[in-house]
């Protein structure tokens, strides 16, 4: 991974497909780094993930902003499913990320 990188998804969101392309904007190991939305379903995606010493380990911090296209549509579309649906994914997320830090099987970590 570097500054410049370029990463293509094929996604689905109920049902419907979905290509996305993301550019690593800046890249700062061990601290953390920044992807942004280049050609996707967003009209904003900017993704800062951050990493800090804490407590003996790594707390890593995401800060995302976004927004959708179609002004008034694109915030009924948010309120009604879309930020339900990002606050999901990053609560799976959270705990993949500590399930495979912690070498854990998905049933342990419940």
């Amino acid at each position: 991974m570097a500054a410049g990188a370029r990463i293509r998804y094929r996604l689905s969101w109920h049902g419907l497909p979905i290509n996305w392309t993301t550019e690593i904007r800046r890249w700062d190991p061990p601290y953390g780094f920044v992807d942004v939305q280049l050609q996707g379903p967003y009209q904003l995606w900017h993704h800062a993930h951050r990493f800090e010493s804490h407590g003996g380990g790594t707390r890593m911090t995401d800060v995302v902003r976004y927004r959708l296209p179609l002004g008034v549509i694109g915030k009924a579309v948010h309120l009604l499913k879309v930020r339900r649906d990002i606050e999901e994914i990053f609560d799976y997320r959270r705990h993949r990320i500590r399930e495979l830090l912690a070498g854990r099987t998905p049933a342990e970590v419940n």
